[in-house]
């Protein structure tokens, strides 16, 4: 399992990590799509994990029918 967090840096403000359960350290998150890894908001940071834990890469679900949410 991935853990994440978001930590201070020097560029925009903040950068994502995140650590593997046998690792015991925190690394840099990098993701073929996503090369920059700093962030003016923790906001923004916190979407940049979503993207980069969705490991489908969902862009929108889309849901049909009646009863549909």
């Amino acid at each position: 399992m991935k853990k994440y967090r978001i930590v201070r840096d020097r560029f925009l403000g903040y950068e994502v990590q995140k650590r593997l359960w046998f690792l015991p350290v925190w690394y840099q998150v990098s993701h073929e799509f996503f090369h920059i890894n700093t962030f003016k908001s923790i906001e923004e940071a916190e979407e940049f994990i979503k993207k980069v834990a969705n490991e489908n890469h969902i862009v929108k679900y889309v849901y049909i029918g009646e009863g549909s949410k």
